[in-house]
């Protein structure tokens, strides 16, 4: 029962992680446009 618990935390924070790194990458990604459209190249 301990093991399991473990394990289904470890899976919630994997699946955590997995969240905030998908907003880290829209909020990266916005920004990066951001700054192409002030700065045209």
């Amino acid at each position: 029962m301990k093991d399991n618990n473990a394990e289904n935390t470890k899976f919630k924070n994997l699946r955590h992680q997995k969240r905030e790194t998908i907003a880290f990458n829209r909020c990266f990604e916005e920004r990066v446009q951001q700054q192409q459209r002030r700065h045209p190249q």
